[in-house]
């Protein structure tokens, strides 16, 4: 009997000892790794100030002063293609609720300056989900660089007392844009052109 409570000393020293010995591992292979990374830029920064090219204008500093460049292991590259721009229109110029059986026409205005086809999508908001009414947009839901194209639709059921405009304009490279509008409108926001 008196071995167990012995035994069982044992193997907490062991783990003890395991878990010190995993800690120490694990510190010394981060301390190791950061003094290769550290010194292989300042070795590079010897090599420059060793060569025999012209002094520049620029100030050179002391190695002591030297900090290390972060490399990435890939290439930034930046990315010129920017988003269309989206505008609603409320062609009606709804000042009050409009009816269940009122037609609502409202007029997307696009501008892509990277000149792509842009598609557009047209969503009524109900609570939390989106209504899509994109089948009423007219001509077509795809505009080649800048154009304005209309929405006539009924309102769904769930509208209660205001409409949520969403909409949506992404180009062929995947730069996206969103407009919204709500209705009614006070009459200062209504455009009547």
């Amino acid at each position: 009997m008196p071995k167990k409570p012995f035994h069982r000393r044992n193997i907490a020293r062991f783990t003890a000892i395991g878990l010190v010995f995993c800690v120490a591992v694990g510190f010394a292979f981060v301390v190791l790794g950061e003094n290769s990374r550290l010194e292989t830029p300042l070795e590079q920064l010897e090599e420059g100030l060793s060569s025999d090219e012209p002094e520049s204008s620029t100030p050179q500093l002391d190695s002591g002063e030297a900090q290390p460049m972060p490399t990435l292991p890939f290439e930034i590259t930046e990315v010129q293609n920017r988003a269309p721009k989206l505008y609603l229109e409320d062609l009606d110029c709804w000042s009050v609720m409009p009816e269940f059986s009122d037609l609502v026409t409202v007029q997307l205005v696009v501008e892509d300056p990277d000149d792509h086809t842009v598609s557009l999508d047209l969503g009524v908001i109900i609570d939390e989900r989106v209504v899509d009414v994109s089948d009423s947009i007219s001509p077509s839901t795809e505009i080649v660089s800048s154009g304005k194209v209309q929405a006539t639709f009924l309102l769904p059921e769930g509208v209660k007392n205001y409409v949520h405009l969403v909409a949506h304009a992404t180009d062929s490279s995947g730069a996206q844009s969103e407009a919204a509008l709500i209705l009614p409108q006070s009459n200062e926001n209504c455009n009547s052109d």
